[in-house]
């Protein structure tokens, strides 16, 4: 199938796979980001905890943080691996 500017299926989709890779970087580094967070939080949750001050909300925190993660790992699963580094031209 030929485009109106002379592109193939083919370098488009290899256009495609390039943009869904550097779409997985940027997931890689949001996941890792949130989960420090959750770690975070629920350190907060057991200090709050263990020195008898209100920590219910702290862990609540780190469970919807947690299942955030969960959800954007599985989306993660659907995109392609991301090589060492990517080739450039």
């Amino acid at each position: 199938m030929r485009y109106e500017d002379g592109d193939d299926e083919d370098e488009l989709d290899a256009e495609d796979q390039l943009r869904r890779v550097r779409i997985a970087e940027h997931l890689e580094a949001v996941i890792g980001f949130l989960a420090f967070a959750v770690l975070a939080v629920a350190a907060i949750g057991v200090y709050t905890s263990t020195t008898g001050q209100f920590a219910w909300s702290w862990f609540a925190g780190a469970v919807a943080l947690a299942i955030v993660v969960v959800l954007l790992w599985r989306l993660r699963r659907r995109l392609p691996r991301v090589e060492a580094r990517r080739r450039t031209y």
